[in-house]
């Protein structure tokens, strides 16, 4: 299951798992304005260790900046596995809803309060700081660092620290992010056959 902030590449992804192509940033893509259900899609792991994984229910929905939203989905959808798409070149913090903590913050703490919630079904939750591309190494090293605090704070007593991990990443052809990227899906794939 996929959620995250408007703009925050959810459409990209999909694209990119179904066709292998990556978003153009000098084209703007249409905003997705409902939830679509997509055809399913086999992912292929190769290198050391070779596996494939059919995931059945691809689900394409509009980017929020309030997590709660979100929140009400994936309670009610239950997933085992989860990405949390976010836009690194938004503000991290601010009264706004809209920014990464307030995003957090809204998604984990309706999460708590949703009687659908259930922890143990949960493998694993990623959360993804896409359009790294576009930042400062120093100021996303910065950002990762804040957004692990943050996730600590707000998911504390509610998931098991080892069930979430943060990486950047970018959806853009990119010769600097492609081999990242790459090993991101690779890993996300191999956490899905094996969440040890």
């Amino acid at each position: 299951a996929l959620y995250g902030h408007p703009e925050a590449g959810i459409t990209s992804l999909l694209k990119y798992l179904q066709t292998g192509q990556l978003a153009d940033p000098s084209k703007r893509m249409d905003r997705t304005d409902r939830t679509y259900f997509r055809r399913s899609v086999g992912l292929k792991l190769t290198g050391d260790v070779e596996a494939a994984i059919l995931v059945r229910k691809l689900v394409d929905r509009p980017g929020h900046s309030q997590g709660m939203l979100h929140a009400m989905e994936f309670c009610r959808e239950r997933p085992h596995h989860a990405i949390i798409m976010l836009d690194s070149s938004a503000p991290f913090g601010g009264k706004s809803s809209a920014t990464i903590s307030g995003y957090l913050n809204s998604f984990w703490s309706h999460a708590r309060l949703n009687r659908r919630f259930n922890k143990h079904r949960i493998e694993r939750v990623w959360i993804w700081l896409n359009k790294a591309d576009a930042i400062q190494k120093s100021k996303l090293n910065s950002l990762v660092n804040k957004v692990e605090r943050e996730v600590r704070v707000v998911t504390h007593g509610l998931i098991s620290p080892g069930k979430l991990q943060i990486r950047s990443c970018s959806l853009v052809d990119d010769t600097k992010w492609n081999s990242i990227r790459e090993k991101l899906i690779a890993e996300v794939i191999s956490d899905m056959i094996d969440p040890s």
